[in-house]
């Protein structure tokens, strides 16, 4: 204002600034400005504290988000060794029961869909081994009895089959030999 009141008209600013108004509304401004630079300075020293404290939680969360990951990957593994690992391994472990002729046991049926089918599969074709050498024990048993049938009877039947090749079979009556076709004899 006293600038552009001495560029207008020279005493009235000399009287002004004589009069100590146009110091008085410097020495306001300065004021002012002083506290506006002490706002922003402290608005600074402010955010710059912000972003230590945010700096210092991004470098907690990149430690925290591998450690967390790592975890799940673990818990994961977890998960897959219960699920899919374990029951291929009794699969195995029923398998190899099987093979050194353990039919009595039967394999855990459980994981996935197709695991626990494969388990039921190895169960069944356990039963069925099983079933069948049952059976072939019956037949090996049936054999034998017939073999030692034959062999108690392999000197009548020699001697059936030796007349019967000759034509002088002869059956006795009450225990005595008679030639085929000939009545038996009256006592």
């Amino acid at each position: 204002m006293e600038i552009a009141l001495a560029r207008r008209d020279g005493n009235a600013a000399r009287v002004m600034v004589a009069s100590g108004v146009g110091k008085g509304r410097f020495d306001v401004l300065r004021t002012r400005l002083n506290a506006l630079t002490d706002d922003l300075d402290a608005e600074r020293a402010r955010l710059s504290a912000a972003r230590e404290h945010r700096a210092r939680q991004l470098g907690g969360l990149m430690i925290a988000v591998p450690v967390v990951a790592l975890a799940f990957i673990a818990a994961i593994g977890a998960l897959l060794r219960r699920w899919l690992t374990r029951p291929l391994h009794d699969i195995v472990d029923g398998v190899v029961r099987i093979t050194a002729g353990g039919l009595t046991g039967t394999v855990r049926v459980a994981g996935a869909t197709d695991i626990a089918q494969i388990a039921t599969s190895v169960n069944i074709m356990r039963g069925t081994i099983r079933d069948r050498l049952r059976e072939a024990e019956i037949a090996r048993e049936h054999a034998i009895r017939t073999r030692e049938a034959l062999e108690q009877n392999a000197l009548v039947l020699l001697q059936l089959r030796g007349e019967l090749a000759s034509g002088l079979g002869r059956f006795p009556p009450l225990g005595r030999w008679r030639p085929i076709g000939c009545p038996p004899k009256a006592p």
